[in-house]
C-alpha cells in the first residue's frame, strides 16, 4: 500500500517532503555557489530546519557560516562542526532520527527522502561507467551533478548504492565542472553524450535548485558535448529551449497501475510522457525507456500497451530502452523489509542474469516478456519503429531476441 503522505507531495513538488536542508560550510566560501545556496533558500523558504556543516578548526567555513544565518535571519539553523567531511552522513540522519544511531539500514534510507544536502562536489564531476561483466552494456559518461532521488521506488538499486549516506545531495560547486567540460572538450574528436541519470534523477529537485540550465548553457559552447538528461520527474515547464539539439530529455516509465504500487512519490506515468511533450516543444531530443518491466499483474500486457499507445499519440521518440527488474540477493531482501508486499510480488517475477541459482525460474520466461513487449512497440510502428534496445540484460537473451547491440539511451 502506498504511503499517501509522499503520494501527496506529487501535487505541491518533492520541496514539501524535505525537513532538513544540510549546508557545506565550503560553498559559502564561494560567490556564485554561495548566490546556488541562497536560490534555495529562497524557493524552499528560511523557515526549514537548515544544518550547517563546517570543519573543526576551520575558522573561514565557521565564520561564513554565521554571517549567512545572521544576513538570512534563518531562525532554525544551527552550525555543525564536523571532524571529517565524512561525519555528515550521520550527523544528517541523526537530525531525522535518534541521535544516538543504531539505526537500521531501512530506518536510514526512509529517513534519507526527508533530507536534502546541498554539498561542494570533491570528486570529479565527470567519469566513465564501466559496464558490469556478463551483461550487454556499454562504456558511457557519467555526469554527476548529484546523487541519490526524493522518489522512493521499492526496485530502485540507489537504495544499497548509497547506504552510506541515503539521502538527495546536490553539487553546487559548478566552476569545477566548467573546467571539466573545458579539458573533455579539448581532448574528444567525437561527439560524447554526458549521463546525469545513473546516480540521481537530475530533475527531482532542479526546481528548487535550478541547475540544469546552468549546466546546458554551459555545455552549449562544446559543439561536441552533449547532455542526456534521464529522469522520472514531470517538470519542463522551467527548462530553456535549445536549438542545437544536443540534449536528450529521457523519461523512465511504467504503467499507471505499476507506478501506483512501485513508485512512491514520483509523478504519473501520463505525466512524465507530457513533459516528454513539452521538451520536443522545446527542441530535445526525447527518448525513453520502460525499466523495469513489471508482468506481475494478469492484465500486464493490457496495461503496457495502453502506455505505448500514449507514448505514440503525445512523443515522437527517437529510441526506446527496455528492461526488467535486476536485482542481486541483499536489494532483494532490503525490498523485502521495506515494502514487504512489493518485496513479495518483486521476488516472482522472471529472474535476471545470474539469479536463478537464488529465486529460481527460468530465462525463458524473460525472454517472453521482452517478445511481447517489442511486438507491441513494433506493431504500433510498423515499418517506422523507434531504435530499440535493453538495458544491462545477459548476452543470450539479446542474441534470442535478435536485438542488435549498439546505439542505446546512454550513448549519442
Amino acid at each position: 500500500m502506498k504511503d499517501e503522505t509522499v503520494r501527496a507531495s506529487q501535487g505541491q513538488g518533492v520541496a514539501d517532503q524535505f525537513e532538513v536542508v544540510g549546508v557545506d560550510g565550503a560553498l559559502l566560501l564561494e560567490e556564485k555557489s554561495l548566490g546556488r545556496v541562497l536560490r534555495v533558500v529562497e524557493n524552499l523558504g528560511k523557515d526549514r530546519r537548515y544544518l550547517l556543516l563546517t570543519l573543526k578548526g576551520n575558522g573561514i567555513e565557521e565564520e561564513a557560516a554565521r554571517a549567512f544565518v545572521r544576513e538570512l535571519g534563518l531562525g532554525l539553523t544551527s552550525i555543525r562542526k564536523l571532524s571529517r567531511r565524512i561525519d555528515e552522513a550521520p550527523m544528517l540522519i541523526g537530525s531525522v532520527l535518534s541521535p544516538d544511531g543504531g539505526w537500521t539500514l531501512a530506518e536510514k534510507i526512509g529517513a534519507g527522502k526527508r533530507i536534502l544536502h546541498l554539498a561542494k562536489r570533491r570528486s570529479p564531476f565527470i567519469s566513465v561507467f564501466n559496464p558490469p561483466r556478463g551483461v550487454v552494456c556499454h562504456r558511457f559518461y557519467k555526469l554527476v551533478l548529484g546523487t541519490e532521488c526524493p522518489y522512493d521506488c521499492s526496485y530502485c538499486y540507489l537504495q544499497l548504492t548509497f547506504r552510506m549516506a541515503p539521502y538527495t545531495r546536490q553539487y553546487l560547486n559548478l566552476e569545477n565542472l566548467w573546467r571539466e567540460l573545458e579539458r573533455l572538450n579539448r581532448r574528444t574528436r567525437k561527439p560524447i553524450l554526458l549521463n546525469t541519470g545513473e546516480l540521481a534523477d537530475p530533475l527531482a529537485v532542479d526546481q528548487i535548485t535550478g541547475i540544469i540550465n546552468e549546466v546546458i548553457s554551459q555545455m552549449s559552447k562544446y559543439e561536441n558535448l552533449q547532455l542526456l538528461l534521464l529522469t522520472k520527474s514531470a517538470d519542463a515547464d522551467h527548462l530553456q529551449p535549445v536549438e542545437n539539439h544536443r540534449v536528450v530529455f529521457s523519461v523512465s516509465l511504467t504503467t499507471a497501475e505499476n507506478a501506483e504500487e512501485f513508485e512512491q512519490g514520483a509523478p504519473e506515468p501520463s505525466d512524465r510522457i507530457e513533459a516528454l511533450h513539452k521538451a520536443e516543444m522545446k527542441g530535445y531530443r526525447t527518448r525513453c525507456r520502460i525499466d523495469p518491466i513489471i508482468s506481475a499483474s494478469q492484465d500486464w500486457e493490457a496495461d503496457y500497451q495502453q502506455l505505448i499507445e500514449i507514448l505514440f499519440e503525445r512523443t515522437r521518440v527517437e529510441m526506446i530502452t527496455l528492461g526488467q527488474p535486476r536485482f542481486h540477493p541483499p536489494l532483494l531482501n532490503l525490498v523485502r523489509k521495506r515494502y514487504p508486499e512489493a518485496g513479495q510480488v518483486l521476488t516472482h517475477l522472471p529472474p535476471w542474469h545470474g539469479m536463478e541459482k537464488f529465486m529460481g525460474g527460468n530465462p525463458s520466461d524473460r525472454i517472453e516478456v521482452y517478445k511481447r513487449m517489442l511486438g507491441m512497440i513494433q506493431h504500433h510502428h510498423q515499418g517506422n519503429s523507434p531504435l530499440l534496445m535493453l538495458c544491462k540484460e545477459d548476452s543470450a537473451i539479446v542474441r534470442a531476441l535478435r536485438v542488435k547491440p549498439g546505439r542505446c539511451n546512454c550513448l549519442v
